[in-house]
């Protein structure tokens, strides 16, 4: 359950973060409900890839920094 909060709390600066990266016309919001989501896919994929990163460190970061960017691709690829 404290991985779930954990994996959230992550997706919302993911979500702000890569919205830095990735740019575009979406709002700020948009950006963070994509960082949350894609910071749970982001490590649902990692563990089954093998991968832990737990709790607070700056591998769970990147893992959800990365999910998040790839939910923006597609979702950027989806709405055009």
């Amino acid at each position: 359950m404290i991985n779930l909060l954990i994996w959230i709390l992550f997706g919302y600066a993911a979500g702000y973060v890569a919205s830095k990266i990735m740019g575009g016309k979406s709002g700020f919001i948009t950006y963070v409900l994509l960082g949350v989501l894609g910071a749970l896919v982001g490590g649902a994929l990692a563990g089954l890839l093998g991968i832990h990163a737990e709790g607070f460190s700056p591998g769970a970061f990147i893992i959800a920094a990365a999910g998040a960017c790839l939910l923006i691709y597609i979702f950027r690829k989806i709405k055009n």
